[in-house]
């Protein structure tokens, strides 16, 4: 059998080894070390033991009668055994440690010295408390400096480990819920805990332990929570949310105070996943940001040593809310000196029970004390000075070689790297730690957090001196530069470490070209070796997550800056509405000429293009989820433009019908793909952004499309007008063709199953929010397209006017552009949900003042233009955001939702 120092565990049935040209096989003064069980000297024994006087019949049948399977071994055999297995370990004596999100700091021996002191090394958990008064007062003094570290007024010192502190914060939680008549079983249960995408794995493991049901909330493009996202998310079946903050990607959570506003407004309770804590410390207490409960890593922030399953601490801070839930035992003190509080009465008769035997680690906690009091206040809050000025010096220094995963601004206590620098060289983020072991130095967290590609996560803390950092920056950046200059053999490794087995590389999936590297499947998640998917991170009845979406400030592709990407979406949007509104002033002459004498007859020109234009819609977005958003887009174009060319060229009302039928269809593709693809590159109150400004092109051309129709007609017939939709549609085509590019990364893409269609119709009906803004815009939407129909013949035959129609249309029409540009200023302040159902109420009353003032018999054209443009202008509040808002939740079925979407909205309003 191969010795552990040869080839490791093997990972596949083939093993590699590797041998030093040496002739013993040995490697300078590291020695071979077998397993134990592969040892000599089955025949000897290291102790001298008598006999025992003991019968052992009293085992029964128990009595072995085989050996043990162990060899004897001597006192000095036993010691180099393990010894020499330490040497095959990395630890933190032995060099920089830069596991992200881990916190590896160098443990001070005095710490260590004072957890040996026989007043806390040699005491039991069942001694009297009256002989235990000393390391009572020292829980008591340590739960002093949390609730003032943290500016929370009670702790609950007995969580193990940061899981074990989640569940207790969860169960405090989940009793206040219980005691305020809102328990799982209630009537009116809070039955749900939101979680943003970057958080620790324990975070939603937690909640559903606990019972909770658990929903995913977004991230913006900036790699922080996704605040649209929460608040549409928000109701009251929420029990609490849980925030790492500063989270995984080693950012602060900016709109931290808004987060907690609006979990408590909800009725929520906010959860803050402390782990992250040594990047705050003594700089930022969370009792001041409303957080109601935090569990604090003693074992990674206070410095005792960690890794390999324990031991650790998991202490947790909790509010005025949740302080009467604390579990049992706490310590008081009085005249008496110090004792437990242990039983569920008095002061902790609304404790939720206890989460362990005793009183937990108390080794943990003699070490915790010793590192708060050796550093002091102001020592502490170096630490995090420290911490984070460290981080930035290695985002910096690599950041010309590596692609940083959020290069916009500074980190916090670690930096995210992702694998996009790697593109093209046939090297991994796995490829890359193996060497870096090569190389002498531990790897960085990998493919975590999983919001990133290929992640890099590096923490140095802040115990790494600039010498060490800089040894570390300068093997990253020479592995770098052999990986850029296609050095691929170096990263074959192990070259010198022991092998770990054959392991076969998958195919490096190709460039994403929407702007980032962010993006990850919403069913599954990539595995840790960048191929395939692994299983869903979600049970079956978790909510799915929404995919996060790229930097806005990245262009989706470099000949497209984020400027001309929202010009060609609007402009996409805009060949629809240039096919309606450019119809209107020629009507009366389509009638005239292709013998159509009844005035409602003529809106059939544009009716039947909506049906088509609405039907077409459900097609789109599965064809478009299978292959891709270009190639459906460049068919729809296509057939916009002909059906365009052969209606200027009909020779009767009917032909004229299908044609325009037909065109609709073509235009259809517009509608769906314009949204699924800025769906593939945004989310939230960014894509709430994208739609809005391109809400303010694309309603630009129902204010001059009129007076383009009206101008066409003084120098040519009706039929002209086609003419310059086909040209219009002709531009768009090659547009896109040359410079738009292809959005939806085939890794993402789907299957036409029927299966899988059915189940993205049935989602996209069935799911409450997205349902509701549907319909919601369908009957507003209707609202619009009455007005469309009728505003020609309103001007003509009520009030006698068809001069004015060309301009007033056009003023109508531009109090909806005027409302987009104010939706794109205000929606990231106030938020899409609140803007715009406060416009919705705004369009009902005027609406409702429109029909008393006509039914009193007040109404004039001035009045009808003032009213209906008051009334446009709440209505160009409301399309964006219910737009995205029903997007929000379906962004890994973006295609079909959107198809759904177009179908409900355009047919049901037509």
């Amino acid at each position: 059998m191969s010795t552990m120092n040869t080839v490791g565990r093997p990972t596949t049935p083939n093993t590699v080894e590797t041998k030093p040209d040496t002739l013993t096989g040995g490697r300078g003064l590291l020695q071979d070390e077998a397993l134990i069980f592969e040892g000599e000297g089955w025949g000897k024994t290291g102790v001298d033991l008598p006999e025992p006087k003991t019968d052992g019949g009293d085992l029964g049948g128990l009595v072995r009668a085989d050996p043990i399977g162990l060899p004897g071994l001597s006192e000095p055999e036993a010691m180099r055994h393990y010894v020499r297995l330490s040497q095959k370990n990395h630890a933190i004596d032995l060099a920089i440690y830069p596991l992200g999100s881990c916190t590896m700091k160098h443990n001070p021996r005095l710490n260590e010295k004072m957890a040996r002191l026989p007043g806390f090394s040699d005491i039991h958990p069942l001694q009297p408390q009256s002989t235990v008064q000393g390391a009572l007062e020292l829980m008591d003094s340590l739960s002093h400096w949390l609730t003032t570290l943290t500016g929370m007024p009670a702790v609950a010192l007995s969580p193990k480990a940061g899981a074990h502190g989640e569940l207790c914060g969860l169960m405090a939680i989940r009793a206040a819920h219980r005691a305020a008549g809102h328990g799982l079983r209630s009537d009116k249960p809070r039955n749900k805990v939101l979680v943003p995408t970057s958080a620790h794995g324990t975070n939603p493991a937690t909640a559903a332990f606990v019972g909770y049901q658990v929903v995913e909330i977004a991230q913006t493009d900036d790699g922080r929570v996704d605040l649209a996202d929460l608040e549409a998310k928000l109701g009251d079946d929420v029990a609490a949310i849980m925030v790492t903050n500063p989270n995984t990607c080693g950012l602060f959570e900016r709109d931290i105070l808004e987060i907690s506003r609006l979990t408590h407004e909800a009725g929520a309770y906010f959860y803050c996943d402390g782990a992250n804590f040594n990047a705050i410390v003594g700089r930022v207490r969370p009792g001041d940001l409303g957080v109601d409960a935090m569990h604090i890593n003693l074992h990674k922030t206070f410095s005792t040593p960690h890794g390999g399953g324990g031991p650790g601490a998991g202490p947790v801070v909790l509010s005025e809310a949740l302080a009467p839930f604390a579990p049992a035992p706490w310590v008081v003190g009085g005249k008496d000196g110090f004792k437990l509080v242990e039983f569920a009465e008095d002061e902790a008769e609304q404790a939720f029970g206890r989460l362990c035997a005793f009183q937990g680690q108390m080794g943990m906690y003699v070490r915790a004390l010793s590192y708060m009091m050796s550093h002091g206040s102001d020592g502490l809050r170096q630490v995090a000075e420290d911490a984070v000025l460290n981080a930035n010096y290695i985002k910096a220094r690599l950041s010309d070689l590596m692609s940083a995963a959020f290069p916009e601004g500074p980190c916090m206590h670690e930096a995210l790297f992702d694998d996009e620098w790697l593109k093209g060289t046939d090297i991994t983020t796995l490829d890359f730690a193996k060497a870096m072991i090569d190389e002498g130095f531990h790897p960085m967290t990998m493919y975590f957090p999983l919001v990133v590609h290929g992640a890099m996560l590096i923490e140095p803390t802040e115990t790494e001196s600039k010498a060490e950092l800089d040894r570390f920056i300068e093997a990253m950046r020479a592995l770098a530069t052999a990986a850029k200059a296609g050095d691929v053999d170096r990263f074959k490794a192990p070259r010198s470490t022991p092998p770990c087995g054959v392991w076969t590389k998958p195919a490096r999936p190709a460039s994403r070209s929407c702007a980032g590297p962010r993006r990850r499947a919403a069913t599954g998640r990539r595995d840790s070796f960048g191929g395939g998917l692994a299983p869903p991170l979600l049970r079956a009845d978790m909510e799915p997550m929404s995919a996060p979406a790229s930097a806005s400030s990245a262009p989706p592709h470099p000949g497209l800056g984020f400027r001309a990407f929202v010009v060609t979406i609007a402009t996409l949007m805009a060949l629809n509405a240039l096919a309606i509104d450019a119809m209107l002033p020629a009507l009366p002459q389509i009638g005239a000429d292709l013998g159509v004498l009844a005035d409602n007859d003529r809106q059939w020109v544009v009716t039947a293009y909506l049906l088509g234009f609405g039907g077409a819609q459900i097609v789109y977005g599965p064809l478009a989820d299978r292959f891709g958003r270009k190639p459906l887009l460049l068919i729809g174009l296509g057939i916009y433009t002909l059906f365009g060319l052969i209606a200027a060229l009909a020779p009767t009302f009917d032909t004229l019908l299908i044609a325009r039928a037909l065109q609709g269809v073509g235009a259809a593709a517009l509608r769906v793909l314009a949204v699924s693809i800025v769906r593939d590159c945004y989310s939230g109150r960014t894509m709430a952004r994208v739609m809005s400004l391109a809400f303010i092109v694309f309603l630009g051309v129902p204010i001059i499309a009129p007076s383009v129709g009206q101008l066409v007609l003084f120098f040519a017939e009706w039929r002209a007008i086609f003419l310059v939709l086909g040209a219009a549609g002709a531009a768009g085509l090659v547009w896109c063709f040359l410079k738009l590019p292809e959005t939806l990364h085939p890794e993402y893409r789907l299957p036409i199953q029927f299966s899988r269609i059915a189940a993205g119709f049935r989602e996209s009906l069935t799911h409450r929010q997205a349902v509701g803004y549907m319909l919601g815009m369908m009957m507003i939407t209707g609202a619009l397209f009455g007005f469309i129909n009728s505003a020609q013949q309103i001007f003509a035959d009520t009030f006698g006017r068809p001069n004015v129609f060309p301009i007033a249309f056009a003023g109508i029409a531009g109090a909806i552009a005027v409302a987009s540009i104010l939706n794109a200023r205000l929606v990231e302040r106030m938020g899409m949900r609140f803007l715009s159902h406060l416009a919705l109420f705004g369009f009902t009353g005027m609406a409702a003042l429109h029909v008393l003032v006509s039914a009193l018999g007040h109404e004039t054209l001035w009045t009808f233009i003032a009213l209906q443009a008051a009334t446009m202008l709440f209505f160009g509040l409301v399309p964006g955001n219910f737009g995205a808002l029903a997007m929000q939740p379906l962004g890994h079925i973006a295609g079909t939702a959107s198809s759904v979407q177009g179908l409900i909205t355009t047919v049901g309003g037509a």
